[in-house]
């Protein structure tokens, strides 16, 4: 039987059903007799289902976050607080 490490290390392709047949027999044993893997694989479907399988380009979420930095408020000037007094 596979230790938790290797359910561990197998848990992607165990969701995605990219496992060869015997190794996935393999950690559905592995999973049957163990609750702490169980919790493991089941949160990491969550996480998946949350996420979804495709997202948005890096780009894209690149150019949100420089357009999101750009607009925040400009800097405080080095050698004074936020609220214009010395430090």
């Amino acid at each position: 039987m596979l230790r938790c490490s290797e359910v561990t290390r197998h848990s992607s392709d165990y969701i995605d059903g990219e496992l060869p047949l015997m190794l996935q027999l393999q950690v559905r044993l592995h999973l049957m007799a163990c609750r702490h893997c169980r919790r493991f694989v089941r949160q990491m479907r969550a996480t998946v289902a949350l996420l979804g399988h495709e997202s948005e380009s890096e780009e894209t979420v690149d150019d949100d976050l420089i357009s999101a930095y750009r607009t925040k408020s400009k800097p405080t000037i080095a050698g004074r607080c936020s609220h214009g007094s010395e430090r």
